[in-house]
């Protein structure tokens, strides 16, 4: 199976403004479609889709131009359905861990534990971009977006990676209203080496270091493996209690022949400031 594609590149301030001039405008205080005009291609990078700018009005905000776009992603294990997040419990904050939920598949049938009932599709990871368009040096409140479908509304805070010179804010990981996690304790085996050098120093290999950092010579299995998660089949339920969150996942074979999603701007509403 082929390995992942990359994102794909996003438009960059020029471009948003080239499109925004005859991009549709949206009251930012209505819903509306999200795939709207969706564009689904394939190049050399891969499968992806876009949806076409469109300028959203917020009031007394100003304007945000608002792109979604995604880009293929191949499953490989069954990991790769969810994520392994870091975790303090909500019993005892001393008390902390890892835990596996499951990315989030709100167009389609999925099992008891969140996971695809298919997994053998195409998906693409779903992407919801703003970016600030004519108001440059103006306050802006934080800003969410949420994802309507029949039965869940998915919403999402600015993604920490978002990096806003030209205004631009990112909306990935999305936390679902009528959904539960279904998390799951990860576990790793004893860790004996805590860095390298223990390692090295207790096999008499402390001459190899440099030539270790260097790229010289491998690091050794040995010592990596103390640090990939035991088997999931061994895993248990965790008692960590939230709304499932985690990325969009989009059927590409669905996305062609039409999905009903809507898209809101909570921040946008009349009764915020």
């Amino acid at each position: 199976m082929p390995a992942y594609n990359e994102d794909p590149p996003h438009f960059g301030p020029e471009e948003h403004m080239d499109s925004a001039s005859t991009a549709r405008y949206l009251d930012g205080a209505e819903q509306h479609e999200l795939f709207a005009n969706v564009i689904v291609s394939e190049s050399d990078n891969g499968l992806r889709f876009d949806v076409p700018p469109r300028i959203v009005l917020a009031p007394s905000v100003g304007k945000f131009v608002l792109t979604a776009y995604g880009a293929r992603r191949w499953f490989k294990e069954r990991d790769d359905y969810g994520e392994i997040r870091t975790w303090q419990s909500l019993t005892d904050p001393s008390e902390g861990g890892q835990i596996w939920i499951p990315h989030l598949y709100p167009f389609e049938e999925v099992d008891e534990k969140g996971l695809p009932v298919i997994k053998d599709v195409e998906r693409c990871k779903l992407t919801i971009e703003l970016q600030g368009y004519g108001h440059a040096g103006q306050e802006v409140p934080p800003l969410e977006v949420s994802v309507h479908t029949d039965d869940d509304v998915l919403t999402a805070s600015e993604n920490e990676a978002s990096y806003n010179p030209f205004g631009e804010y990112y909306f990935i990981d999305f936390s679902s209203i009528n959904r539960s996690v279904h998390a799951e304790v990860v576990e790793y085996p004893e860790i004996i080496y805590h860095t390298l050098g223990d390692y090295l120093d207790d096999k008499g290999m402390s001459a190899d270091y440099f030539d270790i950092m260097t790229r010289k010579k491998d690091i050794p299995e040995e010592f990596t493996r103390q640090f990939v998660p035991n088997d999931w089949n061994a895993r248990k339920s965790s008692t960590f209690l939230s709304s499932a969150t985690g990325e969009i996942y989009v059927p590409m074979h669905m996305l062609a022949t039409g999905i009903e999603a809507g898209i809101s701007f909570p921040a946008f509403q009349p009764n915020k400031s």
